[in-house]
């Protein structure tokens, strides 16, 4: 095991992969559709505000969790120079120094999506 003198160390995937690489991984492996980020906002916002007549905008939040989050998908900063959903890049000089684990990890792939979900499938999480 090795240590380091800093307080804190960022980690993150040394390899960053662009995360519509990984969505059309997923898309393909669950058979279903992807859509630009624009359309599913436009669907989702559209799913809160003229859903099922007779159904309040609490149930509708209950049955699609997405929806909670409406707010927070639509501000997003999509800056192609920031994490997805424009989270800032984070500093991993340090942690790749004093880890070789991290700095020895492959690109994700599709390996890594079939293995997400499987794991996801045993836990009861997806069907």
């Amino acid at each position: 095991m090795l240590y380091s003198d800093r307080l804190f160390l960022h980690l993150a995937h040394p390899r960053p992969t662009p995360w519509y690489t990984i969505m059309k991984e997923f898309a393909k492996q669950l058979n279903v559709s992807v859509v630009p980020y624009a359309e599913w906002l436009s669907a989702l916002g559209a799913h809160l505000n003229n859903g099922p007549s007779g159904v309040s905008q609490v149930e509708r939040m209950r049955r699609n969790p997405a929806l909670k989050l409406l707010q927070f998908y639509t501000d997003a900063d999509l800056d192609e120079d920031r994490e997805p959903l424009g989270i800032v890049r984070l500093g991993i000089d340090e942690a790749l120094r004093v880890s070789p684990a991290l700095s020895g990890l492959k690109a994700l792939d599709g390996d890594c999506v079939s293995g997400w979900l499987a794991a996801w499938r045993k836990s009861g999480f997806i069907a």
